[in-house]
């Protein structure tokens, strides 16, 4: 069977009348399952050819609209005849973009101008734009070019590239979304509603992770994630390089406004205790708690055992008296007593003093007891009783940040591709990659270009869907 593909183009003025534009012809057998249907191939040349046809058709009937003077509706005069590339899901075409003479009635007959400069500014459509900055936040660059490439009959040349430029470049515009950074976003503490700050409608929970840096292969540089889960409505998602972002607690706050949170509901931020992160989630909303999650301490707890493990091989005696001043930590520090706690840290600093020579890990173990002593004291003052909340079903850890930081940064930025990234690069793309997991990207697309639509309702801009278009005929 021959199958032969047209295009009905309907003309509006001067009269009513249309215009039949072939497509695509082709042969199509029927004795094998591969024979049923479209191929990849045919599918591809079909959309190809449509939309050069159609691209085509448009370009002509804009220049026609702008090549007579809007005032004595004279010819204006061609100054040249440039073609530019432009980028879509359907190929890459070469169309026309000439530039014209201004009518003598509106000015210098030497001036200039392009009408359809606006038009095709970005040499790239909007779609695929779309496509490349979406698939290329969720895997590598180079997976994004593969899966466009099988996808559509996009141009073959496109490379890894072009497509991590594109990206970048709509981080760059989604960056310019934000207003201007403050310090402090809260009102004054004195606004602060008891009712709320009680109830903790919102839990944020912060966390950090670690990219290898591109420029120095030995180091790494601090990249944080962060999840808000309100009692209603969606979670959200943010990440940012803190050494690269200049606007790191206005990114936070539109996060949570964009929840819906406002300052008059209680909002509980969770974290390691690290300073970066306490910065960032201080003074962005008036009834604002602020915990240092229990995970954290139990890990350093654990860490000590370890080591107390060692001192009873020694001195079983020692070993048990400093079990139970560790216990007596964590349940000092369980129940919301961080002063009891550190006299308690002290305590078993001064016990395990006696085995600096017989113990081979006693410089590793006092350098640990240590850290935790400062770990405590400099967060005394966000550390609640856990257990209280335990028994009142809150929250008391970033477990669910945690298994973001796998989600939102290992599965893109580290795992099995053991990636260099520079601060801006990681930064950018993380931005992306929030907005897919929000489900944001397409509604910041919808904004930009106003008519942009990747979704499944394709009837709304038909006029009358009984009567097709397109016309197949055997």
């Amino acid at each position: 069977m021959r199958f032969k593909l047209q295009l009905i183009l309907e003309m509006d003025k001067p009269e009513k009348s249309s215009i039949t534009l072939d497509i695509a012809t082709f042969d199509k057998d029927f004795t094998r399952p591969e024979h049923i249907g479209l191929s990849i191939a045919e599918a591809k040349n079909i959309l190809q050819n449509l939309q050069k046809t159609v691209v085509e058709e448009q370009i002509n009937k804009s220049l026609q609209s702008h090549s007579h003077c809007s005032q004595c509706q004279s010819s204006l005069r061609i100054k040249d005849g440039r073609r530019v590339k432009y980028r879509t899901l359907y190929g890459t075409l070469d169309v026309k973009n000439p530039r014209y003479y201004l009518c003598k009635c509106q000015g210098s007959a030497r001036q200039s101008f392009t009408p359809l400069l606006d038009l095709l500014a970005d040499h790239t459509s909007p779609e695929l734009c779309y496509l490349e900055s979406k698939w290329s936040s969720l895997m590598s660059y180079g997976l994004t070019v593969d899966l466009l490439k099988d996808s559509f009959p996009i141009d073959e040349k496109l490379s890894i590239e072009t497509v991590r430029k594109n990206t970048l470049n709509v981080a760059k515009k989604i960056n310019g979304l934000l207003g201007e950074e403050k310090h402090i976003y809260a009102t004054p503490f004195s606004t602060v509603d008891p009712i709320a700050f009680k109830n903790e409608s919102t839990i944020v929970g912060l966390d950090g992770g670690y990219l290898r840096s591109w420029s120095d292969k030995k180091t790494n540089f601090e990249l944080i994630v962060g999840k808000s889960i309100p009692n209603k409505g969606n979670p959200r998602v943010l990440g940012l390089v803190s050494s690269e972002d200049e606007k790191p607690k206005r990114r936070l706050f539109q996060m949570l406004e964009s929840q819906g949170i406002k300052e008059s509901d209680g909002v509980c931020f969770m974290s390691d205790g690290g300073e970066s992160l306490k910065n960032l989630q201080t003074h962005i909303n008036p009834n604002a708690k602020h915990i240092l999650e229990w995970f954290h301490i139990t890990m350093k707890i654990t860490v000590l055992n370890q080591y107390i493990k060692g001192v009873t091989n020694i001195d079983e005696k020692q070993g048990t008296t400093a079990n139970k001043l560790l216990s007596s930590i964590k349940w000092k520090l369980w129940h919301g007593k961080p002063l009891g706690a550190l006299t308690k840290i002290l305590k078993l600093s001064d016990l395990i003093a006696s085995h600096a020579k017989n113990y081979s890990k006693y410089v590793g173990l006092i350098k640990h007891i240590s850290e935790f002593f400062n770990y405590i004291n400099n967060n005394i003052n966000i550390i609640v009783n856990y257990g209280e909340r335990w028994r009142q079903g809150k929250r008391i850890s970033t477990s669910f940040v945690e298994s973001l930081v796998n989600y939102f940064v290992s599965k893109r930025f580290c795992k099995k591709q053991q990636m260099q990234w520079s601060k801006e690069g990681a930064h950018l793309l993380i931005q992306v990659r929030a907005k897919v997991i929000n489900d944001e990207l397409k509604q910041i697309f919808k904004e930009w270009y106003q008519d942009f639509d990747v979704g499944a309702d394709i009837t709304k801009n038909v006029v009358n869907a009984n009567k097709p278009t397109l016309v197949m005929a055997a």
